[in-house]
């Protein structure tokens, strides 16, 4: 069983390249609709830099398969500006 440690930081205080991929997870799950059951604890879990991050949904829906279906896009984002350890949790339900 993994470790989990939360490392959330205020959306401004994030890297720019992190913020755009958040951007771009919000629209893409916004778009999809809200689909799916409430869970709660749900993100990526990465390295950026040398520091640790937790980057959650920041979609308007609850449902998690608004946001579970672009997983694997947005890990492949992640990796592509440097993270490392991409780990998604897919939470517990709420």
């Amino acid at each position: 069983m993994r470790k989990s440690f939360i490392f959330l930081y205020r959306y401004e205080d994030m890297p720019e390249p992190i913020r755009e991929i958040s951007k771009k997870w919000a629209a893409l799950a916004n778009a999809y609709g809200d689909k799916g059951g409430c869970v709660i604890g749900e993100g990526f879990e990465f390295k950026y830099q040398g520091k640790a991050y937790k980057l959650t949904p920041m979609s308007h829906w609850q449902g998690s398969i608004s946001w579970e279906v672009f997983v694997p896009e947005i890990k492949e984002e992640l990796i592509k500006i440097g993270c490392q350890d991409v780990y998604f949790n897919y939470g517990v339900l709420d």
